[in-house]
């Protein structure tokens, strides 16, 4: 690798490894502020509000928080006087008013705990207005292009790219998107393909290899199917992307939330109904990988840019819903107990509540360790 290609391979993989604190940090972000800033106008009182973790690098107070910007930028945190049972109620100073947490109305509770999420799909809708608004939407075409490059595939190893335009592959030259799939899938050995990577024709030798594909067809559950891949995306159109108006990028990205929900829902459905296993599902280390591999060519290209975006949109979506559900030490687990508190007209004992969410935190955090430890093994078998 010459001087010119090895700078291009660092940029590279420092605009994945900053992609990737952006895209988890902005997420865990504006989820909490959506806490903050609701708990606020409901005048309970917020102790802190930090940008990160670890030790600060500076902070301030104003009206009774202490705001901190924090050496780590995986996300934040906002604590809400009040909310756990060991807490003693807190009152404004000078005025008297309990204005905990646990001292409001269960509506105000419920909608403290619901603008995590909320904010979530805001932020989301905002981000594929922006897309749509300053990018654009590719436009259709004739040739075929690489929209996306999954982390340690064939692909990636052998070095193509996200915006990548294939124009041969094997003998075969100007290849439509379908020629591609079916000359892949039925070349279990090798496949050579011919790529225009702005304005230079790039050969490469890629080996595919089984990859297992989820596909829910027109239902809400998945089945797991396998065919050999070599881990990209592609993308038939001219490479032009067209900027759109405001009113079109909003029922764009209404509909591109619309469809992330369905999908997060098929995929608890398949779940539940065991057509999908924790084989299947991806924890902290597989999302770092997958905004690693999507953000690595945001530098390079349009599309890449593009790619990074959308991803950031789908997990923000993704991870606000996952929030609601009503398991036990979620923001829907919390959900439960405050409408049962608005339907008895008194909250629940808070001992008893915060046990519940102790152990459905436990089980989570086992969850999560059983699936990082095999996001890991997959990582450094190179799957």
């Amino acid at each position: 690798m010459d001087g010119k290609g090895k700078i291009i391979t660092m940029i590279s993989s420092l605009s994945g490894v900053l992609g990737f604190l952006i895209i988890f940090g902005a997420i865990v972000f504006v989820h909490e502020f959506g806490h903050y800033i609701v708990a606020k106008l409901s005048g309970m009182i917020v102790p802190n509000f930090s940008l990160g973790f670890g030790p600060p690098i500076f902070k301030w107070v104003r009206n009774g928080t202490t705001y901190a910007v924090r050496a780590i930028p995986l996300g934040g945190y906002v604590e809400i006087a009040g909310m756990e049972p060991s807490e003693n109620d807190e009152t404004d100073e000078g005025k008297g008013l309990i204005s905990d947490y646990n001292n409001k109305p269960w509506f105000s509770k419920f909608a403290v705990i619901v603008a995590g999420a909320v904010m979530n799909f805001i932020f989301a809708l905002l981000v594929i207005i922006f897309i749509g608004m300053a990018i654009g939407e590719l436009q259709p075409g004739k040739d075929t292009y690489i929209g996306g490059v999954n982390p340690t595939s064939p692909a990636e190893k052998a070095g193509l790219q996200a915006g990548d335009k294939i124009v041969q592959i094997n003998e075969i030259s100007n290849p439509s998107g379908d020629v591609i799939r079916d000359t892949i899938k039925n070349s279990p050995k090798e496949v050579s393909l011919v790529v225009d990577r702005l304005g230079q024709r790039v050969t490469v030798v890629v080996s595919p290899i089984e990859i297992r594909y989820p596909d829910r067809g027109n239902s809400l559950i998945y089945e797991i199917k396998t065919f050999h891949g070599i881990g990209v995306s592609l993308a038939t159109s001219s490479g032009e992307f067209k900027r759109m108006g405001l009113v079109d990028s909003v029922v764009m990205g209404t509909r591109n939330i619309s469809f992330i929900m369905m999908e997060s829902v098929a995929s608890i459905v398949s779940l539940v109904t065991g057509h999908v296993s924790l084989q299947d599902l991806s924890g902290p280390v597989g999302i770092m990988r997958i905004s690693y591999g999507a953000t690595k060519n945001a530098v390079s290209s349009l599309m890449g840019i593009t790619s990074a975006l959308s991803l950031m949109a789908f997990l923000s979506v993704a991870i606000g819903f996952t929030n609601l559900l009503p398991f036990p030490a979620l923001d829907g687990g919390r959900l439960v107990f405050i409408i049962w508190e608005g339907i008895r007209g008194k909250p629940v004992d808070r001992n008893k509540e915060a046990m519940v969410h102790m152990v459905g935190m436990a089980i989570l955090l086992g969850l999560i360790l059983l699936i990082t430890i095999k996001d890991v093994w997959m990582w450094v078998g190179g799957k």
